[in-house]
C-alpha cells in the first residue's frame, strides 16, 4: 500500500465472542457507507481480509466477507473446498461471479445501480462490473482483472490482449481453520473507463463504444517462513492442549464410576440380617450348613 493510510478501521477483537474476531464495525468512523443511498448496499461486513476467527469444523461457513475500501463496499468469497497446504489443512475460499453479478443474476446487487449515470438505462451494468463513480466521484468502473467471471460481451471490444485466465485474475484465500490465520490471499480488482464515440470531438469521433482498461491492482501475500514457524508450534501446543482436555475428561468420567462402584459396596456391606439375640464376640464361631 506504500503506506498509504485509509484507515482507520475499529475492528472486533473477539474478546467475548471469538466468532466476532476481525469484523469491521467502522471504517473512517463510519458504520454504513452512504455512498450508494441504501442501507443494504452500505453495511459493512466481514474483515480486512488480513484476519478472520477460527473455524467451527461442525459450521464451517460458505461465505467469508470482505470489506474492500478501494470499491466502497463488501464482498464475498465462497468456499469450495479443503486443501492441504504446508502440510495443514486449509479452506480455500474464492471470490465468484455472484460478487459483482447482475442484478438478473443476483437481485441483491440492485441497490449499487447508479441511477443517475446514465440516461439510456437504469444504471445497472452487465455481469461482473460495477460502476464506481458513488465511491470515486469519477467516471470509473471496476471489475477483476482482465473481465475476469465478466460477461463475454466485454471481450469483443479487444482484437486480442485481454484473456481472463482464473490461475492470474482471481482473488482467493487460504484459510487455516484452528487459528484463523490466512496463509496465503489475494485480492485483485481492475479500474476501467467507457469510452463512447463523440462525433463532436475530434479524438473520440472514431472510437468504438466499450469499456476500455486502465490498470489492475493485486494486493496478497503468502505467510512467511518465521510466522509459519510460530503458527505450526501454537497448532501442536493446541493439540496437546485439545488432548490434555480429553484426557482429563476420561480420567474424571472413570473416577466417577470408580467412586460410585466404591459407594455402591461400601453400603451393601452393612447390610445384615439383625435378630435381638444375636451377638458376635472375639472367640465365636459361625457354623454354616450346607445342604443340597
Amino acid at each position: 500500500m506504500n503506506n498509504t493510510d485509509i484507515g482507520p478501521f475499529e475492528m472486533n477483537r473477539g474478546v467475548e465472542d471469538v466468532r466476532q474476531l476481525g469484523h469491521i464495525t467502522s471504517f473512517q468512523d463510519m458504520t454504513v457507507m452512504n455512498q450508494w443511498g441504501d442501507p443494504y448496499c452500505g453495511m459493512i461486513n466481514g474483515s480486512d481480509a488480513t484476519i478472520f476467527p477460527p473455524i467451527d469444523e461442525k459450521n464451517v461457513p460458505n461465505r467469508l466477507y470482505i470489506y474492500e475500501p478501494e470499491i466502497c463496499r463488501s464482498i464475498f468469497a465462497s468456499l469450495v473446498d479443503q486443501r492441504v497446504m504446508f502440510n495443514m489443512t486449509t479452506y480455500y475460499y474464492e471470490v465468484d461471479k455472484m460478487a459483482l453479478a447482475s442484478k438478473s443474476a443476483n437481485p441483491d446487487n440492485k441497490c449499487f445501480c447508479d441511477k443517475n449515470w446514465s440516461s439510456n438505462h437504469d444504471g445497472c451494468l452487465m455481469m461482473g462490473i460495477i460502476n464506481l463513480k458513488p465511491c470515486k466521484n469519477a467516471p470509473v468502473i471496476g471489475s477483476f482483472p482482465h473481465f475476469h467471471l465478466a460477461s463475454e460481451e466485454l471481450l469483443n471490444y479487444f482484437a486480442g490482449g485481454i484473456k481472463p485466465d482464473p490461475e492470474k485474475h482471481n482473488s482467493f484465500v487460504y484459510l487455516e481453520p484452528t487459528t484463523g490465520v490466512v496463509l496465503k490471499g489475494f485480492q485483485r480488482l481492475q479500474f476501467n473507463i467507457e469510452l463512447r464515440q463523440i462525433p463532436m470531438i475530434p479524438q473520440l469521433e472514431n472510437v468504438t463504444s466499450g469499456l476500455f482498461p486502465l490498470m489492475w491492482v493485486e494486493e496478497g501475500a503468502t505467510i512467511p517462513d518465521d510466522l509459519l514457524e510460530e503458527l505450526q508450534d501454537s497448532r501442536r501446543l493446541l493439540d496437546y492442549v485439545e488432548t490434555a482436555r480429553w484426557m482429563l475428561l476420561v480420567i474424571a468420567t472413570f473416577s466417577c464410576i470408580f467412586a460410585a462402584v466404591c459407594v455402591v459396596r461400601s453400603t451393601g456391606a452393612h447390610v445384615w440380617p439383625r435378630r435381638s439375640d444375636f451377638h458376635l464376640r472375639p472367640g465365636n464361631t459361625i457354623v454354616v450348613n450346607k445342604s443340597r
